[in-house]
């Protein structure tokens, strides 16, 4: 019986070891990225630029691939691979706790390498990284090793359970549900590439629930083109409440560079009203 069970798991690598590439060399760490449809790879980055060219290993045969859109918010990248040829990935059914999973990751140029996990836990909505809604997490038992960052997880029948999101250091066993990874996939194919959006302040909190401090503010920024001053009380932006300077980072987290939404500020002793437009970096 384990000699079955050894020989399935091993076919189940075997079957997604070709959906997959390696992602790295000079300048590049390495990952895995898992290819998506013909010509399009999907993995993660810290960073990335519209049009840059990074090398990737298709089947232990170097190429070239170009960043087609990128996430700031995430890290999740596009990438444009013409030679890739997709073989479609079959969703799986939600996890349960305790089930086994298996983890296949083009980890490094030396080839595939596979990790056999357990489910430890299943949520409902929660946030992915900076603001980004997942309809429904789960996590994994799995360690965190080099280039697993964009590896796929799949269940015993080698259905796409999701993509290993090791963005971040201590985020080993996060996991992007494969819905909500086409969800994003997609939006970034209609939207673009989506940068942070920031408004160029130094903040502190005020001491009191009325406000965040604006101590400092940068020239020629969003917020300077907007209007606001140091010595302002940032009291609202969109409609949130903000007090502290990671309230601040979250709601900007939130929000899309170059669109305008409302500030108020507290000004000698008066609420001001304006519009203020969040760049993109």
């Amino acid at each position: 019986m384990l000699k079955q069970f050894s020989e399935e798991l091993s076919s189940l690598v075997a079957a997604a070891a070709p959906k997959l590439v390696h992602i790295g060399g000079e300048g590049v760490s390495g990952r895995t990225g898992l290819i998506w449809a013909d010509g399009l790879v999907v993995t993660l980055a810290r960073e990335a630029q519209d049009g840059e060219t990074v090398p990737v290993l298709l089947a232990g045969s170097p190429t070239a691939a170009t960043v087609q859109a990128f996430d700031a918010r995430t890290g999740l990248t596009l990438l444009a691979v013409p030679i890739a040829k997709a073989s479609p990935w079959s969703p799986a059914q939600a996890p349960k706790v305790g089930s086994l999973a298996v983890t296949v990751a083009y980890a490094s140029p030396g080839g595939v390498e596979a990790r056999l996990d357990v489910v430890r836990f299943v949520g409902g909505a929660s946030e992915w990284e900076k603001g980004v809604a997942l309809e429904g997490h789960f996590q994994t038992d799995g360690a965190s090793y080099p280039g697993f960052s964009g590896a796929a997880v799949v269940d015993t029948e080698g259905h796409l359970l999701g993509m290993v999101a090791e963005n971040r250091p201590g985020n080993s066993g996060w996991l992007v549900p494969v819905a909500d990874l086409a969800k994003l996939v997609a939006t970034l194919q209609s939207k673009g590439t989506r940068l942070r959006a920031y408004l160029g302040v130094n903040s502190r909190p005020s001491g009191t629930d009325q406000g965040l401090a604006i101590t400092e503010v940068e020239a020629g920024s969003p917020a300077e083109t907007a209007g606001l001053k140091a010595g302002d009380l940032l009291v609202s932006l969109a409609g949130h409440t903000v007090t502290h300077p990671m309230e601040l980072a979250s709601v900007l987290s939130k929000l899309e560079a170059g669109v305008g939404v409302e500030a108020k500020v507290l000004r000698s002793g008066a609420v001001h009203t304006l519009t203020v437009v969040p760049g993109g970096r």
